[in-house]
């Protein structure tokens, strides 16, 4: 099943230390959301969680295995991370920017094929971004590009969502369809918006079911 670890591990940018000795155990078919002010290190510890930065001490697991010591396609076939602010590029389609998320299960240099199509298809139809498929990028509003990006991490069918930012956790418990083909199921996870300080903020960890 599932699941993240994190073992006495710290994170830092440079000889900043960001975060410092975190111990934190998820499972399979959990909730859970991060709760603190700006700037105190919940983006950092979602990266840590992600495999995109490596503790300065400590360590993470994925599956009960160091995540260190996985290949980067293992890791994106089980966590999928949906950042708050990122580059697309602007010439690429709705469904080009999808069919990313099904790089992981590729071989080199292999294309998608019908399975790939099929999968990107039912992500956008969760995210009800399937009418916005043939549209540039560019074209999009913000929160369109976002739901975008939230197909694009379900089309990876990794056990393991992360959402950085309240407004991608806002739409996910918007979407009318969130069933996905593959035997991912996220319904009957809301999050329901509260009212916090403008200073705080919130990430989300969804941990789902096979």
């Amino acid at each position: 099943m599932p699941g993240i670890a994190l073992v006495n591990a710290s994170f830092r940018y440079g000889r900043q230390l960001i975060l410092r000795d975190i111990n934190l155990e998820t499972s399979a078919g959990e909730f859970l959301g991060i709760i603190g002010p700006n700037g105190c290190g919940k983006s950092t510890l979602l990266k840590g969680m992600s495999g995109l930065l490596r503790p300065h001490r400590g360590y993470v697991t994925l599956n009960g295995v160091n995540i260190a010591e996985n290949n980067h396609g293992y890791t994106a076939r089980n966590i999928a991370l949906v950042p708050q602010n990122v580059a697309l590029p602007a010439l690429f389609t709705v469904m080009d920017i999808v069919l990313m998320g099904r790089t992981p299960h590729l071989k080199l240099l292999q294309y998608e094929g019908k399975l790939d199509i099929s999968i990107a298809i039912d992500a956008m139809e969760a995210t009800r971004t399937v009418q916005l498929a043939d549209k540039r990028i560019d074209e999009l509003s913000g929160g369109e590009k976002q739901r975008v990006l939230i197909a694009r991490a379900l089309a990876q069918q990794a056990g393991i969502l992360l959402l950085i930012s309240p407004h991608n956790i806002a739409t996910v418990s918007s979407c009318s369809k969130t069933g996905i083909s593959g035997g991912r199921d996220i319904r009957g996870r809301y999050w329901t918006r509260q009212r916090l300080g403008k200073s705080m903020a919130w990430m989300s960890v969804y941990i789902l079911t096979r």
